[in-house]
């Protein structure tokens, strides 16, 4: 949707509803996340296993590796690199232990941390955490995120590049009534891969007074698995006095972000070309692109004033790409190669879900073996039972993969917290 407000804390479109862990998909605000009930893997490690020396340790060497977390924990705005990362570590451990504590102890807050810490050094790094912000978003995040960037300022913020310059006032509408987008939109087109083109953007909108606007955004968030989460925002404007095409979403709380809808063109239920710019305490000067249509899909006869609409601006309509608003239901659980802690931890579920599945299968078959007089021999339940033992130690590996995998580049008691789930068996 637009940018995330807070730049991946929330995304609010501004569009989006981004990372915003993302409150911004890279520059707008937190979208609440609908939470998934489900137990956390990491949660099932208890205990204060770890000795003085590896938190000593882990401090030592985790200021880069916190400065990391914390500036894509707080938005991934702008690679590590760019950034003075002991500078930002010692000040989050100076200045947000206890909302750094806060994370370390909750289930999500300290998946996105090991995500985020899987992309750093990547070409795509920047592109990489903010999509650990759709993934993972929850108050904890929200809480550590403030303090690193708005409170304490310990992130510096990304200045303003003009990579999305205001346009012209004589490249917009001349006219536009807030009323125009009262009812159901769908988001069916976007500029910016990063915030723009979610599935499912379904958006409602009313005026309640004139020059006013309330929009309620959702969107889906998929996992590497094809399973989603569904993400929501409520954002509201006001209509420039000076310019009708302008509508501002100002004054807000978390990351003092800000964004600016640019109403470039508009048919009557039909399409809004809709071009935005924003600012946040992470982001200054991120932004993006999308096509709003009365119809999941857009129609094909108004591509020649898209196109025109969109060279206003300064975007090439080739350059945009097409949501799916099928909005379908979620698809079956089921275990494939875990990518991440998030998968791993539906590998899990769906895991136990087979095994019961396998279980009653055998129980039925011997029901109705008994039933009908014959004798179920001891061989064939064994037989069913290496089975299912053979798929356990088959994800096994899987998960052992993917510890190995993250090891080398986590802190050591994080990465105790593996060997914890798996038995500690290498």
């Amino acid at each position: 949707m637009l940018a995330q407000q807070g730049m991946h804390m929330q995304r609010t479109h501004g569009i989006n509803h981004a990372n915003i862990n993302s409150l911004v998909k890279k520059g707008k605000g937190v979208k609440p996340a609908r939470a998934q009930q489900r137990p956390s893997v990491l949660c099932e490690a208890k205990g204060g296993d770890h000795s003085e020396k590896d938190i000593e340790g882990s401090q030592k060497h985790g200021a880069s590796w916190l400065a990391a977390g914390a500036l894509s924990l707080a938005l991934a705005v702008q690679p590590a690199a760019a950034l003075d990362s002991a500078k930002v570590g010692t000040c989050l451990l100076q200045n947000c232990q206890l909302q750094l504590a806060g994370c370390i102890a909750d289930e999500k807050c300290l998946e996105n941390l090991v995500c985020l810490n899987k992309c750093n050094g990547r070409p795509d790094e920047a592109d990489c955490q903010i999509r650990c912000g759709d993934l993972y978003s929850d108050k904890a995040i929200a809480a550590f995120n403030s303090c690193a960037v708005s409170q304490k300022n310990c992130v510096p913020q990304k200045a303003d590049t003009d990579e999305y310059p205001i346009p012209p006032r004589e490249n917009l509408v001349k006219e536009f009534n807030p009323e125009f987008f009262d009812g159901r939109w769908y988001i069916a087109s976007g500029y910016n891969k990063l915030f723009d083109t979610f599935d499912c953007q379904v958006h409602y909108f009313t005026s309640p007074a004139p020059g006013e606007m309330y929009a309620k955004l959702n969107w889906r968030v998929k996992k590497a698995n094809g399973q989603f989460y569904e993400r929501n925002d409520i954002q509201t404007f006001v209509q420039n006095k000076d310019n009708p095409a302008l509508l501002e979403n100002h004054d807000n709380e978390f990351l003092h972000y800000q964004d600016d809808w640019y109403i470039v063109d508009a048919k009557e239920d039909n399409y809004a070309f809709v071009y935005y710019r924003g600012s946040n305490d992470a982001w200054d000067g991120y932004g993006g692109a999308v096509i709003y249509s009365k119809t999941p899909v857009l129609d094909p006869a108004v591509e020649p004033e898209l196109r025109a609409a969109a060279e206003r601006v300064g975007l090439n309509y080739d350059d945009f790409e097409a949501t799916d608003n099928t909005c379908g239901p979620e698809p079956p659980l089921k275990v494939v190669v875990p990518t991440d802690l998030d998968v791993l931890a539906d590998d899990i579920i769906a895991l136990e879900k087979e095994a019961i599945n396998e279980v009653v299968a055998v129980e039925e078959e011997v029901l109705v073996s008994f039933s009908r007089g014959f004798t179920v021999l001891q061989s064939e339940i064994v037989k069913d039972e290496q089975i299912i033992e053979k798929d356990i130690l088959d994800i096994e590996r899987k998960l052992l993969e993917v510890e190995k995998q993250y090891e080398s580049k986590l802190p050591s008691w994080l990465s105790s917290l593996f060997e914890k789930i798996l038995g500690g068996a290498k």
